[in-house]
């Protein structure tokens, strides 16, 4: 099975950190590991070995054939998108089947639950930095996930805090296993072959219980201790000297570290501390010179606290202790330009194509401008792949002060609203935008474009396309993205507003000029909707060919479970509803439901409960579908212009199939069919056109015609679902 990979992984953050050669075998505290407890917590401070156990069980895991994802996270993820893609991935690779619409922009809880139990065998998921995500939401869904585990499961959090889990309840189950500071701290055995292991030290059995008494045994601690025992001159001095307390640990990283360092050292240490993650060409571009890479990897040799993250000593970290003590010190150091080495860091960034790293290192410059600059750029596709959270991450690094009067931020803040359905917020930044008579006039017509989906979204089908249309007249075509996207909000207006007549103009058009801008969601939803209008004309064919078109183009996971696909599914729904393919039909609906209501569809939503009645009343189950009924009745009362679904209502309210069949009374008397007719009438209920139904029957396709023209006249209608739909009414077919 091939693994999903969804956009912006960083792929150190979900491979398992390699265990140093000379790091210290912990098996004491994998022993205390229960594999049957659903969650394991690892909860101590900073350099107390969590993320070192945390490998060490994954290698053992691994060694014995089981199946282990890894997560480090970090104050990006912050961005539930972010987490989730890297999250599904880290999973995906160990083979564990999911399903095609599972996608990050929808937090997929489920899913992942349901994927796991399916999968069956063992598996070990690793979340190293927990403590480095803020918000509740990310909690929430981490809380959500470890309460529904599957036995096969086991999620391992490393933290320096309690992560905001439901630990007491998971304590009383017995389902929580808890390693704690207690559990990490070195014995005075597992001291002395540290200090043997990483430093070739043997040191007098009361000199190491002195050091483990002063330090409590916290690694970091002896780690540095070890660290100046191989300088020592005095080592009974220095034992006696040594503190284990944070702040004189601190001291004495200032101290024996980084004050040893000559100037050329110590400053590529304060410059690139600003770094999460450290490469040479990254380093070189911060620092302004060459280099970096040999001196990341002299440095990571000596052991000055530098974290390899690969195999390949490429890329690495400074440990947590020593980024802290080197961006104090940074803050301090008057000599460097703490701003220019962010606008480098960002303009590297932008250059490899990680606009939410370099966003944010180019706010810190206080480069505002070219931040908004790197946005307005990198928006479009994340946008419309349903990743909008992360683009209100990068504006919301931007200083409220200068967001909120920045047209151009303004109006990327208007479409995230109105993808993340925060419709209150749009107006206030569309008149920003409105406001602004310097910036081109196609700003304007973007801002109508918002404002046309967004009364679509509140079901409001006359605004919808009183907006459209001002968008199309105003518009400059020299932008062929933003004509792609004025036609297809005009098509769709025109569509749900029942101008029946002119939307296969505009949504051929949007098609056609979507395809040449390469803009996939367009593409998507004008072929959707023009293959609903088709489906609902009666034109199965074409309606089928274009649907099937639409949802061709949502194949990745982003787009699979984004809102665009719904129509598609509608239209294919209302075919299999005119053949009788009831379970087709009802698979569709489901589809579209889950789409309309995943995007804020709600004219979708009504169609979809609409047609979900009509199921449930060829299925004989009347009661539902009336039901049904009802329930649509007071959804349209609730919108402000419901359009062409007040007409559908009206059309499924006179289907004798919603009321008992007793009650109906034709209009006036049906002429008789011929034979042929009859023949030909049972055969328009299935799914061939009618060059198929001509040539089962041995005869011309304008004979076809001819016999298809002389039952609709004689049944009082046009088209082929009400000419099936008529039919069943009189009983002429079942």
């Amino acid at each position: 099975m091939t693994p999903v990979r969804w956009p912006g992984i960083t792929e150190t953050k979900i491979v398992v950190p390699r265990v140093r050669a000379e790091a210290l075998e912990r098996g004491r505290l994998l022993d205390l590991i229960d594999p049957s407890a659903s969650v394991a917590v690892v909860v101590a401070p900073a350099g107390s070995g969590k993320s070192t156990v945390c490998a060490q069980l994954a290698a053992e895991r691994a060694s014995r054939g089981e199946a282990v994802a890894w997560l480090t996270l970090d104050s990006q993820d912050r961005d539930p998108t972010r987490l989730w893609a890297h999250l599904l991935t880290a999973v995906s690779r160990l083979g564990v089947p999911f399903d095609a619409g599972t996608e990050p922009a929808q937090r997929p809880i489920a899913p992942l639950i349901n994927a796991l139990t399916d999968h069956g065998e063992r598996v070990t998921i690793v979340i190293d930095e927990y403590h480095t995500v803020p918000g509740p939401d990310i909690h929430l869904d981490i809380s959500e996930i470890v309460e529904s585990l599957p036995p096969n499961v086991q999620v391992v959090i490393a933290s320096r805090v309690d992560p905001a889990l439901p630990i007491p309840r998971l304590r009383v189950r017995g389902q929580l296993t808890e390693l704690r500071i207690a559990d990490l701290n070195f014995t005075e055995e597992e001291a002395a072959r540290f200090f043997e292991t990483a430093f070739r030290l043997c040191i007098d059995p009361s000199q190491i219980a002195q050091l483990r008494a002063r330090t409590e045994g916290w690694a970091a601690a002896l780690y540095v201790a070890g660290l100046g025992l191989r300088r020592a001159d005095d080592v009974e001095e220095f034992v006696r000297t040594f503190s284990g307390h944070q702040t004189h640990l601190v001291d004495y990283i200032d101290a024996e570290i980084i004050n040893q360092q000559d100037r050329q050292d110590l400053d590529f240490l304060l410059c690139t501390s600003i770094l999460d993650e450290l490469h040479g060409d990254l380093c070189d571009s911060v620092i302004g010179a060459e280099g970096s890479a040999l001196r990341l990897q002299e440095l990571a040799r000596t052991n000055l606290l530098v974290i390899e993250l690969d195999n390949e000593r490429r890329r690495y970290r400074y440990h947590h202790l020593l980024g802290d003590v080197l961006r104090s010190q940074l803050r301090r150091a008057d000599r460097i330009d703490v701003r220019g080495l962010h606008a480098r860091a960002g303009a590297w960034f932008a250059d490899h194509d990680e606009p939410t790293s370099a966003v944010s290192h180019l706010v810190e410059a206080g480069e505002h401008e070219a931040a908004r600059d790197l946005i307005n750029q990198s928006w479009f596709p994340f946008i419309n792949t349903g990743h909008s959270t992360t683009v209100w991450t990068w504006l919301d690094l931007i200083p409220d002060e200068i967001r909120n009067v920045d047209p151009i931020l303004c109006r990327l803040a208007a479409w995230a609203s109105l993808n993340l359905g925060a419709f209150d917020d749009i107006e206030p930044l569309l008149d920003v935008v409105d406001a602004d008579k310097v910036g081109p006039p196609n700003n304007r017509v973007e801002a109508n474009v918002i404002r046309s989906h967004r009364a679509r979204h509140l079901g409001d089908t006359h605004s919808a396309l009183t907006y459209a249309t001002a968008a199309a007249t105003d518009l400059d075509q020299s932008d062929q993205r933003l004509e792609a996207a004025t036609h297809t909000a005009l098509g769709i207006a025109q569509f749900w507003a029942g101008e029946h007549h002119e939307a296969p103009e505009t949504l051929v058009r949007a098609t056609r000029l979507a395809v040449a801008s390469r803009e996939e969601a367009s593409i998507v939803a004008s072929l959707g909707h023009h293959a609903l209008l088709l489906a609902t004309q009666g034109d199965n064919e074409q309606a089928t060919q274009l649907a099937r078109s639409s949802l061709d183009l949502c194949q990745t996971p982003q787009q699979e479970t984004f809102h665009l696909p719904a129509a598609a599914n509608l239209a294919l729904a209302r075919i299999a509803l005119d053949t009788r393919d009831i379970a087709q039909a009802d698979a569709y609906l489901a589809d579209a439901a889950r789409l309309a209501e995943s995007g804020r569809e709600p004219l979708a939503a009504v169609l979809t409960l609409l047609w979900q009645g009509e199921v449930s009343a060829i299925t004989g189950d009347r009661d539902i579908a009336r039901s049904n009924l009802r329930a649509v009745d007071t959804k349209l009362a609730a919108l402000a212009s419901p359009g062409w679904i007040a007409d559908e209502l009206a059309r499924s309210r006179n289907d004798t199939r919603f009321t008992p069949r007793q009650q109906f009374q034709p209009d006036h008397p049906i002429p008789p069919l011929t034979d042929r007719e009859l023949v030909i009438l049972r055969m328009l209920t299935g799914t061939g056109t009618r060059q198929e139904i001509a040539d089962q029957l041995h005869i011309s396709l304008a004979t076809v015609k001819t016999h298809n023209h002389a039952i609709a006249r004689k049944l009082g209608v046009s088209k082929r679902r009400d000419i099936i739909a008529k039919a069943r009414q009189i009983d002429l077919i079942a």
